[in-house]
């Protein structure tokens, strides 16, 4: 009786993640780092194999996770250093790169965006969807003037976006000054 609420016990210390030194085969709580970023809840005490795999799992994870999460503003000051990085940087020194959402056209719906306030050539509409941000620029290239013309549409990853322009202190530095001086 008094080992079934030890291995009890063990199994839901293990399920919350608090671990045995003292038990033969659990591991100290020293002996790995925890990664609260990919801690594995489990509502079940049952079975003390999903404990342990569950407790596997986690202390198996990679160490130190990264934030990898950008907001919407920062997206947008990395499609327009891929897209155009002159045009954005003289605009946002001048004061007039603004930032918006919820343009009032169907074809840019949902999508956010920078722009100047000038023509329809003067905006660059971005979309977020999971790790692809998808990019619409008006292009008035063979039309006979600026509203002869049609959105062109790209598509880009995050991944690559932050590769290129947000991994190092530096870079973060540089493109938080330019997402702080974004009107609205």
């Amino acid at each position: 009786m008094n080992k079934l609420k030890v291995a009890s016990v063990a199994v839901a210390m293990t399920v919350l993640g608090l671990g045995l030194a003292a038990c033969g085969n659990q591991t100290s709580k020293d002996s790995a780092p925890k990664d609260t970023s990919s801690k594995v809840v489990s509502t079940s005490s049952t079975s003390s194999a999903s404990a342990t795999a569950s407790s596997s799992t986690s202390s198996t994870a990679t160490s130190t996770p990264k934030d990898t999460t950008v907001d919407n503003k920062t997206v947008g000051v990395m499609v327009a250093l891929l897209e155009n990085p002159d045009w954005f940087k003289e605009y946002l020194s001048s004061g007039t790169m603004h930032y918006g959402s919820n343009y009032n056209s169907p074809e840019v719906q949902g999508f956010n965006y920078l722009t100047t306030n000038g023509d329809q050539l003067s905006y660059i509409f971005f979309k977020q969807e999971g790790n692809n941000v998808i990019i619409k620029q008006w292009t008035d290239e063979g039309a006979d003037m600026v509203a002869h013309g049609h959105y062109e549409t790209t598509t880009v990853s995050l991944d690559r976006l932050k590769q290129d322009y947000y991994v190092t202190d530096a870079q973060k530095a540089e493109v938080q000054g330019y997402v702080n001086e974004l009107k609205e």
